[in-house]
């Protein structure tokens, strides 16, 4: 059987993981996915994920911009193939985490109108491991109410999210899908893991004051005699490039310094099982941290990420990006074995409705 999953397909490890993990769960599914063949290439060697080749010359780019700009789907745009393609699925799967960012200024964007009318043209459609927000305006929690009403299931992975939807019908939460990963934990721990992101788009300030930080906390960990890895979850959204300019800020210790980029899975969990701690600003790295049972320290550049502190592990030391000190001592927090046998659990439940829909078609 053949599901379409649309996600946030552009290389981006977190998102990676969701279909890779939904892929090993059901080994009988095909999972077609619309993203661009470079975009593709970190799921080879993965037999049931199968591309859909999206179009991304210089015209399409345009046309895809201008459908932003006008808020509809405009005939050739990814969006109007998106909703062409789905047409021809019975199950239609958005499976994605920060899926739901609205403008702020209180509109609706073209993919409120596409979801909208994919809901009306597939038989199930369900949404697996996303959080809301952030939104900015009533009106904008009024038409997702309307949205989730109309459609099959939806699981959150927070609690916050899911308040403002729990009287929608098929609303759930439950711990993020990563939690349903299997690792292995027996590579040799010899260096710090520093997972960063570009910060530019916070303003200057913020941006210097956690570059600055982060800087400071390698030379910390170099000083101790620490190797030091800075890991780009997301060339698309410019972890590396932020990587490449803190590197090239501690040029007297650099030797001890190697950037990693994420565009395999089995190498990035490779790397990640390698750390002796994370130093974690993508929100997946804080959950990767949990997972792997690193010692882990948490910059929250968003709520989604102290919505999901404050639900499942409270006791996870973190500071907020725009609260940062430049000099701050920092603490890491080892996640118990109780407390992540228990997301593990909870985590399964995101599939459930998931399952019951494809046992209709076995």
């Amino acid at each position: 059987m053949h599901i379409f999953v649309n996600g946030y397909w552009k290389t981006n490890l977190g998102d990676d993981l969701f279909l890779y993990i939904i892929s090993k769960k059901f080994p009988k599914v095909q999972f077609d996915i619309y993203t661009t063949r470079k975009d593709f290439s970190v799921f080879k060697g993965i037999g049931n994920v199968n591309l859909i080749n999206k179009r991304d010359s210089l015209i399409d780019r345009v046309i895809n911009k201008v459908s932003v700009k006008v808020n509809y789907p405009l005939k050739g745009s990814e969006y109007d193939q998106l909703i062409q393609i789905a047409k021809g699925y019975p199950v239609y799967l958005e499976l994605g985490g920060s899926i739901f960012m609205l403008p702020s200024n209180g509109s609706l964007n073209v993919d409120y109108l596409v979801r909208m009318i994919i809901a009306k043209r597939v038989k199930h459609y369900l949404v697996i491991g996303s959080n809301f927000g952030p939104y900015s305006s009533h009106k904008q929690l009024i038409k997702y109410q309307h949205f989730f009403k109309s459609i099959e299931s939806i699981s959150f992975r927070d609690e916050y999210s899911y308040n403002l939807f729990k009287n929608c019908g098929g609303v759930n939460y439950f711990p993020d899908i990563v939690f349903n990963l299997s690792v292995q934990n027996n590579y040799k721990a010899d260096y710090v893991l520093f997972s960063v992101i570009n910060t530019k788009r916070f303003g200057s300030y913020v941006d210097k004051m956690y570059t600055q930080f982060v800087c400071n906390q390698v030379k910390k960990e170099i000083s101790r005699g620490n190797e030091v890895v800075l890991m780009s979850f997301c060339n698309h959204e410019g972890d590396k490039k932020k990587a490449r300019e803190i590197k090239d800020r501690l040029i007297g210790v650099s030797k001890n310094i190697r950037i990693v980029e994420h565009s395999n899975i089995y190498k990035s969990l490779k790397i990640i099982s390698g750390s002796k701690k994370i130093f974690a600003t993508r929100y997946h790295s804080m959950i990767l941290g949990w997972v792997f049972k690193k010692p882990t320290f948490v910059v929250s550049y968003s709520k989604k990420t102290e919505n999901v502190i404050k639900s499942f592990f409270p006791q996870q030391s973190y500071v907020k990006l725009t609260n940062i000190n430049e000099n701050k001592n920092i603490k890491y927090t080892l996640i118990d074995d109780r407390t992540l046998i228990a997301l593990k659990d909870e985590a399964n439940k995101h599939f459930s409705d998931f399952e019951k829909v494809i046992q209709t078609y076995e």
